[in-house]
């Protein structure tokens, strides 16, 4: 079991992990201002391993399949030293019961400080030296045990640190988000996973749980232990609790610990993608478990994991339609990708035409307060008109977009064509507000103005003129009728009056059916 050992030498010289400690700065420590430097809460510490664990995922993402399983647990093991070497800056580790007030304690705390750098620089069997002088001078300090563990485990000495994380328990401090205790119980179910004793194991992460209930490392591992002893039920139970984090979601998919109820595991995992509003942190996970379900040859799943992916990040959709695969599942998924791109395409268009209407409303309603503003004489420039101006502008970028019909770029069309939309429509509100302004401006100026009290006065007067049109121009047909009527038959010029007064009577009628709408239209405005 030598590669599933604490310092396994894969986790020593694996590239990804030193990148990681790295981030952490964990290799330019200043330890000499350890007794200057401010203390950071351990809620500090544990974001600070969220972060990198976020690292871990940006990096497992990167890998070649054949090595996620080993590389994943790998890094979940060395995360170990990274997280000792943050929480000793912690407030709850600095003793603050026990100041360094006697030379001894002094001299034990620059011991316990070389001790580190030392295990730090590989120094194993000096390191262990000056844990075990500092231990002489002060067994009352929690690091000093912990740090000789840490040194045990790189030097495969697992039973001496097991027996040293064992002694630390009576000195774990413990804080309000946090029991130290369950540190220590975790690196002891490490040691016994490592002789694959997964009972033992599985009974100190019970504790580490039990003393520090929102620890996810902890979780983590229980439900690691827990299905190698074929408990199903509480690795279940003990993987719903870490799922909140997207790094575990991924790791649970790549450990091999969880093989033997694997199937179960996937389809919590599965539940938890489609049920939860998982964030796009989610989804090189999700995308993972879509293969799964496409491997094991279930349409339905993965048809329903690969539609909640694209919903977040439309990005995947250009990564499965250059799938080549010919499998019964992989046709389905292609012929899901038409769907959603003739689904897009709708929308798109829709999005657009409703685009349009509005900014022709919004034409119509600022051309009719541009002509009233003219009449009152004012010419200050309408905000009505910069709001259209500027939804036109990203119209047409819609336009050129929708062109592409590139999946993405019609998605987007369609947000866009929305926001144009929204954006017409508020230009027409404001005009209409502009209209009325400057009514109430005229009005303010004195005097009784036709205007002000009908602002469509000019349109009824239009109206007016185009339906008498019409009555002249048939009067005007009619006269010249009954003009060469005349002629030709010597009939009394008398009926020449009469064939106008017909002609225009005829023409009003028209002229009112004609222009009426636009009495209808003017009334209900």
């Amino acid at each position: 079991m030598d590669e599933w050992s604490y310092s396994c030498p894969l986790c020593q010289n694996l590239k990804e992990f030193h990148e990681l400690r790295k981030s952490a700065n964990l290799d330019s420590v200043d330890h000499s201002q350890a007794f200057n430097k401010s203390v950071i809460p351990p809620a500090f510490c544990f974001q600070t391993l969220q972060k990198l664990q976020q690292q871990a995922l940006t990096l497992l993402e990167t890998q070649p399949p054949d090595r996620l399983s080993a590389i994943a647990s790998t890094i979940e093991w060395g995360f170990g030293e990274i997280e000792w070497q943050l929480l000793q800056q912690a407030d709850a580790l600095q003793n603050p019961e026990l100041p360094l007030n006697t030379s001894s304690q002094v001299q034990a705390e620059e011991w316990r400080i070389m001790a580190e750098e030392l295990r730090r620089r590989g120094v194993l069997d000096e390191s262990e030296a000056f844990y075990l002088k500092a231990l002489d001078l002060n067994r009352l300090d929690y690091r000093m045990y912990v740090g000789l563990a840490e040194t045990y485990l790189q030097s495969n000495q697992l039973e001496h640190a097991k027996n040293m994380l064992e002694k630390s328990l009576p000195h774990a401090p413990a804080s309000k988000d946090f029991d130290y205790k369950s540190y220590s119980y975790r690196l002891i179910g490490h040691i016994y996973a490592c002789g694959e004793n997964y009972q033992e194991a599985r009974s100190a992460l019970r504790l580490s749980v039990q003393h520090s209930p929102r620890y996810l490392d902890g979780h983590y591992d229980a439900a690691q232990y827990a299905a190698q002893v074929g408990s199903l039920e509480d690795s279940l139970r003990f993987l719903q609790n870490i799922l909140k984090e997207p790094i575990y979601f991924f790791l649970v998919q790549q450990e091999r610990n969880f093989d033997p109820i694997r199937n179960d595991v996937q389809s919590v995992l599965f539940t938890f993608a489609l049920s939860h509003d998982v964030t796009a942190e989610y989804d090189q996970g999700v995308f993972a478990l879509a293969k799964y379900w496409r491997q094991q040859g279930n349409t339905l799943s993965t048809l329903s994991l690969l539609k909640s992916l694209m919903t977040r990040s439309p990005s995947f959709f250009s990564v499965l339609r250059s799938d080549n695969a010919h499998d019964e599942v992989g046709q389905d998924i292609q012929h899901m990708l038409g769907e959603l791109e003739v689904q897009a395409m709708q929308e798109a268009e829709n999005a657009m035409r409703d685009s349009e209407q509005a900014l022709q409303a919004a034409y119509e309603a600022i051309s009719e307060t541009t002509q009233l503003a003219k009449s009152v004489g004012e010419s200050y420039p309408l905000k009505s008109r910069w709001i259209y101006e500027n939804a036109g502008k990203k119209h047409d970028r819609a336009k050129e977009k929708l062109a592409t019909k590139g999946y993405v770029q019609l998605l987007e069309v369609a947000s866009i064509a929305r926001e144009v939309g929204q954006s017409g429509r508020s230009a027409a509100s404001e005009a209409v507000e502009e209209r009325r302004k400057y009514a109430e401006t005229h009005s303010n100026r004195g005097g009784w103005n036709i205007i002000t009290r009908w602002p469509n006065f000019m349109e009824v007067l239009n109206i007016i003129g185009s339906i008498f049109f019409w009555a002249f121009l048939a009067g005007g047909i009619c006269m010249a009728l009954e003009v060469l009527f005349a002629l030709f038959y010597a009939i009394s010029y008398g009926v020449f009056f009469g064939g106008i007064a017909v002609g225009m009577l005829i023409g009003l009628g028209v002229g009112i059916r004609i222009e009426g709408w636009r009495f209808k239209r003017l009334y209900q405005r």
